[in-house]
C-alpha cells in the first residue's frame, strides 16, 4: 500500500523538477546571447535593456536598436530633464497601456512619437509623464 501512495508524490515531485528545468531555460534564453555567457539586463544600459526587449532577445549595448534609443533617450532627457530610466519606464507603460486599448505600437514608435509630441528645448516645463499620458488619451480616444 505505501508503495502506491508513494507513486503520485515522487509523480508531483517530478513534474516539479521538470517546471523548474523549464522555467531556468525560459531565463537563460533571455539572459544567454546564445554564446553561453550570462547576460543582465538589470546591469545594462537603459537603451540595451530596451532594445532586448524590443528585438526579443539580447540585443548589443552598441547595435543600432540600443543607438536609435539611446538617441531618444537623450534628447528626451535635454528637452525634459527626465533621467533615462524614468523614460524607459514611461515608455514601456505608454506601450502596455496603447496594447491594452488595441493600439499597436512598437517601443521604438513609442519612444519616437514622445519625442515628436515635445517642442524643442527651450520651450520649457514641459512633463514627460503629462506628454506620455496625452499622446495615450489621444491614440485611445475614439473619434466620433
Amino acid at each position: 500500500m505505501r508503495d502506491r501512495q508513494a507513486q503520485p508524490n515522487c509523480l508531483i515531485g517530478c513534474i516539479g523538477v521538470i517546471a523548474v528545468g523549464v522555467l531556468c531555460g525560459l531565463i537563460s534564453a533571455l539572459t544567454d546571447g546564445g554564446d553561453g555567457r550570462s547576460r543582465d539586463l538589470s546591469t545594462a544600459p537603459v537603451e540595451q535593456g530596451l532594445a532586448s526587449l524590443q528585438e526579443g532577445q539580447w540585443a548589443p549595448a552598441n547595435g543600432p536598436t540600443a543607438t536609435h534609443f539611446r538617441y531618444y533617450l537623450d534628447s528626451l532627457e535635454r528637452k525634459t530633464g527626465t533621467p533615462h530610466q524614468r523614460t524607459a519606464d514611461i515608455v514601456v507603460t505608454m506601450q502596455e497601456q496603447l496594447a491594452a486599448s488595441g493600439v499597436h505600437e512598437s517601443l521604438a514608435e513609442c519612444i519616437e512619437h514622445l519625442d515628436q509630441c515635445i517642442p524643442p528645448q527651450g520651450s520649457g516645463g514641459v512633463s514627460l509623464e503629462e506628454t506620455a499620458a496625452a499622446y495615450v488619451t489621444m491614440r485611445t480616444t475614439p473619434v466620433h
